[in-house]
């Protein structure tokens, strides 16, 4: 980094140099990342106005919500040793669970825990994850109305209408139901079985690819076991992560396997 800042500024072309590293608890403390930054912070050849910029690792899961304070407040005291240095946070707005865009009640929430600790923000990556022009218009719809109004919409969904779960002779089970409505717009349904999730279906990004539409309202259960009881529901959610009623409970009975036994002579 010194290699590239001195020649920058040896040239008199040095703009204001941002980097965005990243963290996980998994494999560290606050206080020892603390340390490590203070003593990088030390030897770096950074000007005033420099911008330390961490990625805060919600969206890929390096730290969990709960997390994010005490891991900030710590970096907060190690930028406080570089006189003339920023601190801003690298928002991550998507779900490694999935690779989806989370939706903007994590966003928001993320970036007020980080309030207290950093100056400003950018995002990684709200041009990926939540432009309309890559994704549905739902997620900027409903960020906008956030800055607008200074909070979170809080209008739910419709309950899906029309469920329905049928046994296929293969032993999964398909599920199926009709669109709910939003004021701004459904961003997808939670799918649970035995009153446990186990699937999101959620609008897909574009990534500059033209794709077949996905659809939302069907979704097939595989790898059962047989002559076994299970209870579908499912609720629709929308881009602030308001949720529907629950669908009324379906039970599906998987047929038992007849398992056939070849002598062999």
């Amino acid at each position: 980094m010194n290699i590239q800042l001195d020649h920058l500024i040896s040239t008199n072309e040095k703009l204001p140099f941002m980097w965005c590293p990243f963290m996980n608890s998994e494999f560290g403390t606050p206080e020892a990342y603390k340390l490590m930054w203070k003593n990088v912070f030390a030897g770096i050849h950074t000007t005033a106005g420099d911008i330390f910029a961490p990625q805060d690792c919600v969206g890929a899961g390096g730290l969990k919500l709960s997390e994010v304070a005490d891991w900030f407040a710590a970096l907060r005291e190690a930028v406080e040793t570089k006189p003339g240095m920023k601190f801003w946070s690298d928002v991550e707005t998507f779900d490694h669970h999935d690779w989806t865009s989370a939706t903007i009640d994590r966003f928001v929430a993320q970036m007020k825990i980080e309030q207290p600790y950093v100056e400003d923000y950018i995002t990684f990556a709200y041009c990926h994850y939540d432009s309309p022009y890559n994704t549905d218009p739902g997620y900027h719809a409903t960020y906008i109305d956030y800055i607008k109004n200074g909070s979170l919409e809080t209008s739910s969904p419709t309950e899906p209408s029309q469920f329905n779960a049928v046994l296929q002779t293969n032993g999964n089970v398909a599920l199926s139901w009709n669109a709910s409505t939003d004021n701004i717009g459904v961003c997808g349904y939670y799918i649970y079985r035995n009153e446990i999730m186990i699937c999101k279906k959620q609008v897909p990004r574009s990534d500059g690819v033209r794709r077949n539409s996905i659809p939302l309202t069907e979704f097939i259960d595989t790898g059962l076991t047989s002559n076994t009881i299970y209870k579908y529901q499912v609720q629709a959610y929308d881009f602030a992560n308001n949720v529907s009623s629950l669908t009324t409970p379906i039970t599906i009975t998987t047929s038992k396997v007849r398992t056939i036994i070849h002598k062999i002579r």
